[in-house]
């Protein structure tokens, strides 16, 4: 990441964005209407983001909003796009940003909660926040704690859906690890260097990106006499450790690869790669691939049940014909899948039975109990199992 002194040039940020986004073409979609990618890589956009990048996109939930960073210095914030009433917004800083310079968002999957980078004056030291959303406006962010902000620099954070934190920390030699710090009562733990399956001693491991059920985690690292950062891939085992990281081989080419992140709703991965052009660009790929590496991992203990219950996020989403529900179980246990209206008034259930171990899913195509189809919002599936509650956002677009 490069780190200089930099001051806000907002006047040239705005005249290049009128140029540099013409090629917005396909308004009203989310995801700014890019076509899914498939399971080789391929460039994100390539008609409308041309200049390098620090961090790449990240998008909201569903899809209508997305976050960003460039590397030209002119460049000293954090960039977004909001969709609304039907029009992308043209390009602008986000409205939380805050000292020299702010990069690295990760957004939860909830949608509620942004943690980002900034470097503040006068010591320019880069610390982590986080700014929390309420009735569709961002609030003021706030810093975390020495408990985390330890380093500097740090490399992105990311937050699983119980709030824990996962980080890169750059050491005074210039090596950077994976930390970890828990949620309890409301505070981050004093952060814990994650073990040598993820770190390596001779080198240098960041940016990770951890799944919203923390199920697994890809994070970018350099290996010793290496200059280039390749993807890697590191999945929870059943003791509760994480298995022993390996190559994202589909992704990594002879050029950097780094900052991955996976879309809310499961769709994709997003990172960046300089296999175009010699810059730091987006590219995307279908996140089935990941299957490739954490299934063929699981297969070798195909007798093992699953630890825990887990609901995952729907595919698609937002969807408008239909969406399919995958959830864990991971005992015999009666199980209710059912879907609510955000007033909380019951709208279809989908699954009420008992049930086995295993992986399961079903679909829902938008219709309610009756037999309607429902209107467009915002809906919240919960799944109730062995006296575990967990419960989901999905946007219904009719």
């Amino acid at each position: 990441m490069i780190k200089k002194r930099l001051t806000p040039k907002l006047i040239i940020l705005f005249l290049a964005a009128t140029l540099f986004y013409t090629a917005l073409s396909a308004q009203g979609q989310p995801y700014l209407g890019q076509t899914l990618p498939g399971t080789q890589p391929e460039r994100f956009a390539p008609g409308i983001f041309t200049e390098e990048f620090h961090a790449p996109p990240i998008f909201s939930p569903d899809g209508t909003e997305v976050y960003w960073s460039l590397m030209d210095p002119q460049y000293p914030h954090l960039l977004f796009m909001v969709l609304d009433n039907g029009t992308w917004s043209d390009p602008a800083p986000a409205p939380f940003c805050i000292g020299d310079y702010t990069d690295s968002p990760f957004i939860t999957s909830d949608g509620t909660k942004l943690f980002f980078l900034s470097m503040n004056q006068p010591a320019y030291d880069e610390n982590i926040y986080i700014v929390q959303k309420q009735d569709g406006e961002w609030g003021t962010p706030q810093i975390l704690g020495s408990e985390v902000n330890q380093f500097n620099p740090h490399w992105q954070a990311s937050v699983s859906d119980n709030r824990n934190l996962y980080y890169g920390g750059q050491s005074s030699n210039y090596t950077s690890n994976i930390y970890f710090s828990e949620f309890v009562s409301s505070n981050y733990t004093e952060a814990v260097k994650l073990g040598s399956a993820v770190n390596t001693e001779n080198g240098s491991e960041g940016s990770p990106f951890i799944a919203a059920d923390e199920s697994y985690m890809i994070f970018d690292r350099v290996s010793s006499g290496r200059y280039d950062a390749d993807l890697f891939i590191s999945h929870k085992q059943q003791n509760g450790t994480w298995s022993e990281a390996v190559s994202m081989s589909e992704l990594n080419t002879n050029s950097h690869e780094l900052y991955a992140n996976v879309s809310p709703d499961g769709r994709f991965i997003m990172f960046l790669s300089g296999r175009a052009e010699g810059k730091l660009l987006p590219f995307w790929v279908d996140a089935q691939i990941i299957n490739n590496y954490i299934t063929g991992i699981n297969d070798k203990t195909p007798a093992e049940k699953p630890a825990s219950y887990q609901l995952y996020q729907n595919y698609p989403n937002p969807f408008n014909s239909d969406t399919r529900i995958e959830y864990q179980v991971s005992r015999t246990s009666n199980i209710e899948l059912i879907i609510y209206s955000l007033s909380g008034q019951k709208v279809k259930t989908l699954v009420k039975r008992q049930q086995t171990p295993g992986r399961k899913s079903v679909s829902w195509d938008g219709r309610n109990d009756s037999g309607c189809i429902v209107n467009s919002g915002i809906y919240i599936f919960r799944l109730e199992a062995g006296g575990h509650s967990i419960c989901r956002r999905m946007a219904f677009l009719k």
